[in-house]
């Protein structure tokens, strides 16, 4: 079993906010979600040199997770 050396704080990236628009009003986008939820004046984190490089040789890994939980979320409060 391989597991990848990590550092601390290198997992706290804030997914990436998607400006498309919705092609099924049943599924609303991302920023339609948060602006509803409150959360579209949100600040992302700040990363450091090192995590941002990391972030940008493993990609997004949290980018499934934050919007299933943001449609979670958005689908309670409707």
């Amino acid at each position: 079993m391989n597991k990848k050396k990590t550092t601390p704080g290198t997992r706290a990236k804030v997914p990436a906010r998607s400006k498309a628009k919705a092609s099924n009003p049943d599924k609303p986008t991302i920023a339609e979600m948060e602006k509803a939820l409150g959360l579209h004046d949100a600040k992302p984190i700040a990363l450091t040199p090192s995590d941002a490089e990391e972030a940008r040789k493993e990609g997004d890994v949290y980018q499934k997770w934050y919007e299933r939980d943001l449609r979670k979320s958005y689908t309670r409060k409707k």
